[in-house]
Parts: C-alpha cells; sequence; structure tokens
C-alpha cells in the first residue's frame, strides 16, 4: 500500500515538474523571440520609415495643432512657468 503511495506520489511530482517545464519554457521563448523582434535591424528600419513618413506629413499639413489644443497647451506651459518661477 505505502509503495503505491509513493509511486503515484511520485509520478504526479515529475508530471507537476514537467509540465511547470514546458510551460515556462514556452513563455521564455515567446518573450525572447518578441525582444528579438523589436531589436531586430529590419523593425528599427520599418518604424525609422513610417516615423520619417509621419513627419514629412504633419510638415505638410497648414495646422499642425488646432487652435482648441494650442490653447490648452499654453495654459499648461503658461501654469509650469508660474510654478517653476514661484519655487
Amino acid at each position: 500500500m505505502m509503495k503505491i503511495f509513493i509511486y503515484k506520489s511520485l509520478i504526479i511530482f515529475f508530471l507537476i515538474i514537467i509540465g511547470f517545464k514546458l510551460t515556462f519554457t514556452y513563455a521564455q521563448k515567446t518573450i525572447e523571440r518578441r525582444i528579438d523582434h523589436l531589436t531586430s535591424k529590419e523593425y528599427i528600419d520599418t518604424i525609422k520609415q513610417k516615423l520619417r513618413s509621419e513627419i514629412k506629413n504633419a510638415t505638410e499639413k497648414k495646422d499642425l495643432i488646432n487652435n482648441e489644443d494650442k490653447d490648452l497647451l499654453n495654459n499648461f506651459i503658461n501654469k509650469i512657468q508660474k510654478e517653476l518661477g514661484n519655487n
């Protein structure tokens, strides 16, 4: 009776260890692949091209910021300047 319990316990223990090993190894490899993709030269070049394209489109527009946003930014910057001037 005791031998069967020990054998079952060992089998369950090893199955749990194998399950954790497989799960965490899969997660680790997935994360490594994502990091490799994000730091790859091709991805960085793609991001640079997108940024250049967006900057070019933005500079061709007549107004980058609408009037309401201009007022909000101006008020925010003025408030920061006042607070920095008081200290």
